[in-house]
């Protein structure tokens, strides 16, 4: 405040000061409730909310209120075609297992409800029509393509319409090749061109400010920050939004904005636990984030009471903790269990019984499969890590500085 106020020959009398302080204090009171208004008003509409969901990853409640839309316009089309898309693929979970046949049955309804329903709603479902198949085998690539090909016709055809553009930029993004790299990894220039046309013209769009930070995370996080900031109050319910910003904060090193944004967003999915019984699939998403970002700021109770996994304890040097760990029976989560023996022997200085974990390890990994992936990659890059990471731990329990220093560099 001192380096923006006037000269002393410049300042106002007191009295005065304050009063413009109240009347700017008061007017940004009125315009946040005037926005606040303008977003309940808008969340009203339950296919407003459950588009909100949908954008936010949410499926499971943007089904409900796809639901509660179809009970309060049982002749609309536009539920049943909403409940189809919320069990599509996405970038998160681009399989359809379990849910091809309900989604094919909720298109096929909503085909019939559109027979005499505006051209737009007749476009939408038309469209969501060619992603689906009610036969057993299906090609899920080819349909994916076919949706996204169908989506770039309407987007071309309502030039000015938001959430097909933004949908047309989703449908662009699950359609990539299951050979390209992981969608969250990648920019792909077509969705990010769509998605950076709407923001232009309606710069508080949930899902164009979504798909912003996913696009540009890996590569280029430093534009999405505007997206980022917007997320961070524009849904306060909406728990994986509100986290949204952190996937930013964290790439650009702003660790306490990210602890603070996935505090708000976990407070966001407790709420809506406690309303609908259920907790959001994504939350657990949320609290791994919140540990990942507390592990950045030291502050491990924060990081523990989030998510207290073989990382949280293993970045706090909880060893005891994590020697604690039942056996896992197989797979990556056993792969992380040996290796956090080792790591957590080393540092409690129980060298000869680290160096016997880590022949285990070594004698375990032949095991796992070629094809084994380790979150979105495959498990050898984290192999390659780890190695060098036990192998710096033990050289620094026998003493062997410049060995340990040789391995971290490696790692």
């Amino acid at each position: 405040v001192s380096a923006r106020m006037p000269s002393k020959s410049m300042r106002l009398p007191s009295g005065t000061f304050i009063l413009l302080l109240l009347a700017a204090l008061v007017t940004a009171c009125a315009d946040h409730a005037r926005r606040l208004s303008v977003a309940q008003k808008a969340s009203a509409n339950p296919i407003d909310r459950a588009m909100a969901m949908y954008y936010g990853f949410d499926y499971d409640a943007a089904i409900r209120w796809f639901e509660q839309a179809a009970r309060d316009q049982p002749a609309s089309a536009l539920p049943a075609w909403g409940i189809a898309l919320a069990l599509g693929p996405n970038i998160n979970d681009p399989s359809m297992d379990g849910r091809m046949v309900r989604a094919a049955a909720a298109i096929a309804r909503a085909r019939d409800l559109a027979r005499s329903a505006p051209a737009r709603d007749r476009d939408l479902v038309g469209a969501l029509t060619t992603r689906y198949s009610a036969e057993p085998r299906f090609d899920l690539v080819a349909l994916n393509r076919a949706y996204a090909d169908r989506m770039k016709a309407l987007a071309a055809k309502y030039p000015a319409d938001d959430d097909i553009a933004v949908l047309y930029a989703e449908s662009e993004i699950v359609a990539q090749p299951p050979a390209a790299p992981h969608t969250h990894a990648t920019i792909n220039a077509t969705a990010l061109t769509v998605v950076e046309r709407v923001l232009a013209r309606n710069s508080r769009h949930l899902g164009a400010n979504h798909y912003h930070i996913h696009l540009l995370e890996a590569e280029e996080p430093h534009r999405a920050l505007p997206s980022a900031h917007r997320l961070d109050d524009l849904r306060p319910e909406a728990g994986h939004l509100l986290h949204m910003s952190s996937h930013i904060y964290l790439r650009l090193g702003d660790y306490h904005a990210a602890v603070l944004s996935n505090r708000r967003a976990l407070a966001a999915d407790r709420a809506a636990e406690k309303a609908t019984g259920q907790f959001p699939a994504m939350g657990y998403h949320t609290r791994e984030f919140l540990a990942a970002a507390a592990g950045m700021t030291g502050q491990g109770g924060v990081a523990r009471d989030a998510d207290d996994n073989p990382f949280v304890q293993l970045r706090f040097n909880r060893w005891k903790d994590v020697l604690r760990r039942d056996r896992p029976k197989g797979g990556v989560s056993l792969l992380e269990w040996h290796i956090g023996r080792v790591l957590a022997l080393a540092g409690l200085g129980r060298t000869r019984e680290a160096e016997a974990a880590r022949a285990e390890f070594a004698a375990f990994e032949p095991t796992l499969p070629k094809d084994t992936q380790w979150w979105a990659d495959p498990v050898e890059k984290f192999l390659v890590m780890a190695r060098h990471e036990m192998d710096a731990r033990l050289a620094w329990a026998r003493g062997e500085r410049d060995r340990a220093i040789d391995q971290w560099v490696q790692a």
